[in-house]
């Protein structure tokens, strides 16, 4: 089976992505609900931003109406 060329650029990523997280939990002795926490804020703001963008793709200050 062919792979896509991208295919192990984003397992690296991945694995970057995995030892970052990790290393953050155990710098600031974080909880699997802090670190879910975190997670979930970043995935929201980048989906917030990601909808205004194709709602709004000519005014960058104008709000995606999203709550």
């Amino acid at each position: 089976m062919r792979r896509h060329p991208r295919s192990k650029i984003v397992e690296n990523a991945e694995y970057e992505f995995s030892k970052a997280f990790l290393d953050i939990e155990k710098k600031y002795k974080l909880t699997f609900g802090e670190m879910f926490h975190m997670l979930g804020n970043r995935i929201a703001r980048l989906a917030r931003d990601n909808i205004q963008t194709e709602r709004h793709p000519d005014d960058p200050e104008k709000s995606g109406d999203v709550a």
